[in-house]
């Protein structure tokens, strides 16, 4: 399931950030404005599959991170030399729990 609208392109983008979940077959890819949620193999939905566009518009995750349990997603960033935060989300609802920063630079 989708959470959002998402940014399609019609090519490849960048890949700007990558983090596997440790507590599900699950990956997290960064891009332009948003995070993509794709299944990994072990899992109920097929390997490769689009489970789920998370929005990061304050500009490009540059890093992102799963806590232990699996269940929050931090992603950081923003653009270079205008802004950075620090954002955690739900992976189960897609929800943004937190934002932290919104610094005059990128939060690495």
């Amino acid at each position: 399931m989708l959470f959002r609208s998402f940014t399609w392109t019609g090519r490849g983008g960048a890949v700007t950030a990558l983090a596997v979940s440790p507590g599900a077959p699950l990956v997290a890819v960064g891009g332009l404005g948003q995070i993509s949620l794709y299944a990994l193999p072990g899992g109920e939905r097929p390997a490769g599959a689009l489970l789920a566009v998370l929005p990061f518009p304050e500009g490009r995750p540059e890093r992102l991170s799963f806590a232990s349990s699996g269940g929050v997603l931090l992603a950081a960033g923003g653009r270079p030399g205008k802004l950075g935060v620090a954002a955690g989300y739900d992976v189960v609802t897609g929800a943004r729990l937190f934002t932290v920063g919104r610094l005059p630079a990128k939060l690495l």
